[in-house]
């Protein structure tokens, strides 16, 4: 028996026994004795003082002041695709510029005030309710490719330049569902790794064309120049026509080590969170269902790279034998092409033209029809 239950025990006896006589305090007292295990003397005494109980204390209960935001804040973060605290308070200047221009949120001066000093932090005790409320594996299509496996450098022993736009991750999607026979589709994955900007297409096996030519739409859509790509070691990227093709183009062509899947962790982040994220472990076998995939990328791309923020590494701290990874603010894919120096002025300006007539709200929407038209088929 704790302490705790002891007085409880003391002060609901303390009242019979300072009334009892002296032969019922006498068997009192022996009971006492007998379940706290106390002396005989002390026992009595604790009888006829009882400890006083202690005061129960009462929460002050105050009204936030970020009370007012938080209808608006619960909606920009489904707008957001259910974004972190730390990515949303990136994203949440752009998403109240956009959204209350075209009318689809309503906010007074007090609310954009408390949305744009709002911190991570509070972000994350605000939505965390309506977190709660919100919320397989697939087969590896992967082949080796080994005629040119010696022609093509090793990622980890290149010249990366991973600090200025051009240079990324690429790799294949299998849209096989459960079982790999037949022909199916595939999804291209592109992320560049200084901005951040993804890029999609879908097409219809892997062969080499088909490969090569997604690569070259996703080219042509880039922000900046290609100047260098690093895929897995899958014969659909290790075979003579890229080779030649970036020889040709003078685009830096590198592979990842065998068996070392995290060499290309960037893209295979990008293959969860923007590719099986929307469109599952299905099995897309036919041509309507590539189209409708692009025209799905199409969206996405525009959602992610203008909308969605991310978070970057910047640097490592060791501290008292403990690693500490710092982070940067958290920005935009489009933040960061405006941000950089080496992207000519020209192609800023075309995103910003672009920019003005985005709307991410009605982006989701036509994300989410397309969608469904998808795990519907």
């Amino acid at each position: 028996m704790d302490l705790k239950t002891r007085h409880a025990l003391i002060r609901q006896m303390a009242v019979g026994y300072q009334k009892a006589s002296k032969k019922t305090r006498s068997e009192m007292l022996s009971h006492i004795i007998l379940a706290t295990g106390y002396h005989r003397w002390h026992a009595s005494w604790l009888l006829l003082h009882p400890p006083i109980a202690p005061k129960r204390k009462l929460k002050r209960v105050g009204v936030s002041k970020y009370q007012v935001i938080v209808s608006p804040l619960t909606k920009l973060w489904g707008f957001s695709n259910f974004a972190s605290g730390k990515r949303l308070v990136g994203m949440i200047p752009s998403y109240v510029e956009t959204l209350v221009r075209d009318k689809e949120l309503f906010l007074t001066e007090k609310q954009i005030e408390l949305l744009f000093s709002v911190s991570a932090a509070t972000i994350e005790r605000i939505i965390k309710s309506e977190r709660k409320k919100v919320f397989g594996r697939g087969k590896t299509t992967t082949k080796p490719g080994t005629l040119l496996k010696h022609h093509i450098p090793i990622h980890i022993f290149t010249k990366w330049n991973e600090r200025t736009p051009g240079f990324g991750e690429i790799d294949l999607v299998a849209h096989c569902g459960p079982t790999a026979k037949g022909d199916f589709a595939y999804t291209l994955d592109f992320i560049d790794l200084d901005t951040n900007w993804n890029e999609c297409v879908a097409i219809m096996g892997k062969g080499q064309y088909a490969t090569h030519e997604a690569l070259k739409t996703i080219r042509r859509r880039l922000p900046f120049s290609l100047l260098g790509i690093d895929s897995d070691n899958g014969e659909e990227f290790i075979n003579w026509h890229l080779y030649r093709w970036c020889k040709t183009e003078e685009i830096n062509f590198s592979r990842g080590r065998e068996y070392h899947k995290n060499d290309q962790a960037h893209v295979e982040e990008k293959n969860w969170s923007v590719v099986r994220r929307y469109t599952c472990y299905k099995r897309y076998d036919t041509a309507e269902q590539v189209a409708l995939l692009n025209k799905l990328y199409e969206q996405l791309r525009l959602y992610f790279n203008f909308f969605q923020a991310t978070l970057k590494l910047e640097r490592k701290v060791r501290i008292n034998g403990k690693v500490r990874k710092v982070y940067p603010k958290a920005k935009t894919p489009y933040q960061r092409v405006l941000e950089h120096k080496d992207i000519p002025e020209g192609n800023k300006q075309a995103l910003k033209e672009q920019y003005q007539t985005l709307n991410p709200a009605k982006l989701l929407r036509e994300i989410q029809e397309i969608t469904d038209q998808l795990l519907a088929d």
